[in-house]
């Protein structure tokens, strides 16, 4: 880091892992999915969401059937592609009936 301004989609990353460290070496410009990789690598954090490799309806969240939204404030959604369309269809069905 040089003190150069970050990206709009950067965030710093602690190499050390030690958020309260500021030496420079430690530290690196990193786009959000990066961080959240390595911190996951690093074993720091896995979310509930994180662990579940299947919607509530037993379809894996893989593959073709695996949709990623992205939320407000730079979260994400991973979404089950055939139950999002079976959703879409029943909506539709409800509207036009």
């Amino acid at each position: 880091m040089s003190g150069r301004p970050l990206a709009d989609e950067a965030q710093i990353d602690h190499k050390c892992c030690n958020p309260a460290c500021v030496n420079p070496d430690h530290l690196e410009a990193v786009t959000s999915g990066e961080n959240n990789r390595r911190t996951v690598a690093r074993g720091r954090f896995v979310s509930a969401s994180a662990k579940k490799t299947h919607c509530p309806e037993g379809h894996p969240y893989s593959g073709e059937n695996l949709l990623v939204w992205k939320r407000p404030g730079g979260r994400v959604a991973r979404v089950c592609r055939e139950c999002s369309n079976a959703n879409s269809r029943a909506a539709y069905a409800a509207r036009t009936a």
